[in-house]
């Protein structure tokens, strides 16, 4: 579950049929599309008051004001992080990396 998984959310690509390391170039590619072709917005968790805010304009919803701050926590230290999974994480996920930037571009953080 932690292979290119926003590739796979947005492609339509199920593990049981694309297993871990299988997604390619090809599968980038269709989810690329789907997200010009079958999403009108795509808040980000970074932005995620700023991403209901603009929903709740959007479509004129008046049940709530803000969206609240919920499981909270305390970031962990950069020195308690094992050496190298930064890399290993960058490494297994090529693909989401890129699709995250393809989203930046079509979806700005507001």
């Amino acid at each position: 579950d932690f292979d290119n998984t926003i590739v796979r959310c947005f492609g339509g690509i199920d593990e049981s049929v694309f297993p871990a390391g299988s997604v390619t170039r090809d599968l980038y590619e269709q989810a690329v599309n789907n997200l010009r072709t079958a999403f009108t917005f795509v808040g980000h968790q970074e932005s995620s008051r700023q991403a209901f805010e603009s929903l709740r304009v959007r479509f004129g919803w008046h049940a709530a004001l803000d969206l609240p701050l919920v499981n909270l926590g305390t970031p962990q230290p950069e020195s308690d992080i094992v050496p190298g999974a930064h890399e290993a994480i960058r490494r297994y996920n090529k693909w989401d990396y890129l699709f995250y930037e393809e989203i930046l571009r079509r979806f700005p953080r507001t």
